[in-house]
C-alpha cells in the first residue's frame, strides 16, 4: 500500500484500508510514497501539486494503517511492514547482526564485505551494463568504522538493536554513536531504550526516516543535500 498517490484523499484511503481487510494478508507493506527528482512522478508533483495529498494528510494515512491493523493482530516491524506471524513479536530486540545484502535493480543500494555500492540510476545504461556482462555500479565506497556503527543504528533502530551485540561489534555503547542527537530523540519521544537494546517508539516508526537520518555522518549529510536542522520538536 503506498499512501501519497496522486488523487489520495482520507476517504480513498479507508476504502483500500477496508478492501486490505477484506483480503486478510498474512503481511501488508505500508510505505509513503517517495517523490525523487527526474522521475515521472516527480514531473507530476510539480505540475499538478493540488492532486496530492499533503503531509499531514499522507502521516494520517499512516496512523490509520497503524490502528487498522494493529485492531487485526498484525505487528509492524520494521516500519510499514505489517506482520501476522507470531514470530515476529519476541524477542524484543532483533538487530543482532549487519548482513550483508545484495540488491538489484535501478538506484538500489547493496552492501557487501564493508562496502556500500549504487546501481545505475538510469535504466538505459543499468541495461546496457548487464547485457555488456558488468556489474551496473555507478558509484562505491568503502565505509570507516564510525561509518559502519552509524549504519547499525540506521538500520538496527528500526526493528531493535541489541545492546550487547552492539557493544561487542563496536566496543562502545548504542547511546554514544552521537550522544547529543540520541539524547535529543529521546526527549522528542522518538527512540526508547532498556537494559537489553533500544528501538524506534510508535512515534518514532511515524517518521522513522528523519529520526534514522539524524545518524547520518556530516560527510553523507552534505552528500545527501537536506537541511537536517528543520527536524527539529516542532516539527516531529
Amino acid at each position: 500500500m503506498l499512501p501519497g498517490l496522486p488523487d489520495h484523499t482520507l476517504m480513498v484511503w479507508e476504502k483500500d484500508l477496508e478492501k486490505a481487510k477484506e483480503l486478510d494478508p498474512s503481511s501488508v507493506t505500508c510505505y509513503s510514497l517517495s517523490i525523487l527528482e527526474k522521475t515521472g512522478i516527480y514531473r507530476m508533483h510539480e505540475q499538478e501539486r493540488g492532486r496530492f495529498p499533503g503531509r499531514r494528510d499522507v502521516l494520517i494515512m499512516q496512523i490509520m494503517a497503524v490502528e487498522t491493523f494493529g485492531d487485526l493482530g498484525y505487528t509492524e516491524i520494521p516500519p510499514g511492514w505489517f506482520v501476522k506471524d507470531p514470530k515476529w513479536r519476541q524477542p524484543r530486540y532483533k538487530f543482532t547482526k549487519s548482513s550483508d545484502q545484495l540488491s538489484f535493480g535501478v538506484s538500489s543500494y547493496s552492501f557487501v564485505d564493508g562496502v556500500q555500492y549504487l546501481n545505475r540510476r538510469n535504466i538505459s545504461n543499468y541495461l546496457h551494463d548487464i547485457d555488456e556482462g558488468r556489474a551496473p555500479i555507478c558509484r562505491a565506497a568503502r565505509l570507516s568504522k564510525d561509518d559502519l556503527k552509524r549504519r547499525a543504528v540506521v538500520f538496527g533502530l528500526k526493528v531493535g538493536i541489541d545492546r550487547n551485540w552492539f557493544r561487542e561489534k563496536f566496543g562502545t555503547e548504542v547511546c554514544e554513536v552521537d550522544v547529543g542527537e540520541w539524547e535529543s530523540l529521546k526527549k522528542l519521544d522518538l527512540i526508547e531504550e532498556d537494559a537489553l537494546g533500544a528501538r524506534l517508539t510508535q512515534k518514532g516508526m511515524l517518521f522513522s526516516e528523519e529520526v534514522c537520518q539524524r545518524f547520518y555522518s556530516k560527510k553523507i549529510k552534505r552528500s545527501v543535500g537536506i537541511d537536517f536542522e528543520r527536524f527539529g520538536s516542532g516539527t516531529m
